[in-house]
């Protein structure tokens, strides 16, 4: 029992991670209008208390190849409102899954952080995020534990249920919140960079990779101009710059030096922004582990 709730935890630690990477380029990337009448509607997650007029129509997002849908809320309660809202709407349902939270919580293997074996949170009473598994309604222990044993063989989170995500934040007005979601299968195959292969997805036009770089993430709205693709490998900041400045000019691209010096200045970041024609793109270097990581933004 202990062994397949540890899986269980996993995998809900996983969404959480995946969609934080997902919000970080939505933050920084996406000023697209939303789209309406998005295809799978019906399994979309549900809008802060069931009210469609409080959560605006979704638009929907590739992450390395797997579609994710997204929707922004706006509610005039206070933040924990909406999470404890959104962490009572997919905890598990029924009596056994009830008496399994139980069984678990007495063995010290949950706690505020992870309230449900399904559930992990972050924050606190103003800001924070919910990342659930939807179990899809009434579901026994023993089928909990088949559907992990067909995602440890098959590598699809999908197998176990759909991922729910909600990253909620303290306003004057109230609370603006973000929901994510997936109605489809996730393959962790598809989400991750194994070995020296790159994760699934796309490359932004125009831009080189700088030399053993291996792509990590790519996302991207559906009919947007809007993308983003990280890499991550060898090399320095430095000779990372010296590269991206040489090698944009001469694909035809003006390098805007305030915007270095404003961002080195008040942020201590490098980031550099590209303009050519009516394209506009943002190169941000940062150390990584292994050498230094590059996020390509395409803004239009």
């Amino acid at each position: 029992m202990r062994k397949y709730a540890r899986h269980f935890l996993r995998l809900a630690c996983f969404g959480a991670i995946s969609f934080a990477v997902l919000l970080y380029v939505d933050y920084r990337v996406a000023r697209a209008t939303v789209m309406e009448g998005l295809a799978g509607f019906g399994t979309r997650m549900v809008p802060y208390l069931d009210d469609h007029r409080t959560t605006e129509g979704p638009r929907t997002f590739r992450l390395n190849g797997i579609e994710l849908h997204m929707a922004v809320g706006h509610s005039p309660h206070p933040p924990r409102f909406v999470r404890d809202w959104y962490l009572d709407k997919y905890a598990p349902k029924g009596p056994q899954m009830e008496a399994f939270r139980e069984s678990l919580k007495k063995q010290g293997m949950l706690d505020r952080t992870i309230p449900n074996a399904n559930q992990v949170v972050t924050g606190d009473d103003n800001s924070g995020t919910v990342a659930s598994i939807d179990l899809g309604g009434p579901t026994s222990k023993e089928q909990i534990l088949e559907r992990i044993k067909r995602v440890m063989i098959e590598h699809d989170i999908g197998k176990v249920g759909q991922l729910r995500y909600l990253m909620y934040n303290k306003e004057p007005a109230g609370t603006r919140f973000l929901t994510v979601w997936t109605d489809n299968t996730v393959k962790l195959d598809q989400l991750m960079a194994i070995g020296d292969k790159d994760a699934e997805g796309f490359d932004i036009p125009n831009v080189p990779r700088y030399p053993g770089h291996k792509r990590i993430l790519s996302a991207a709205e559906v009919g947007q101009a809007q993308a983003s693709a990280i890499y991550e490998g060898p090399g320095t900041v430095e000779n990372a710059l010296a590269f991206y400045r040489a090698r944009m000019r001469s694909n035809g691209f003006r390098e805007d030096h305030g915007f270095h010096d404003q961002m080195e200045r008040d942020h201590g970041s490098h980031s550099l922004r590209f303009t050519r024609d009516d394209a506009e793109l943002l190169v941000d270097l940062s150390p990584s582990p292994v050498g230094v990581m590059v996020c390509v933004i395409q803004t239009r």
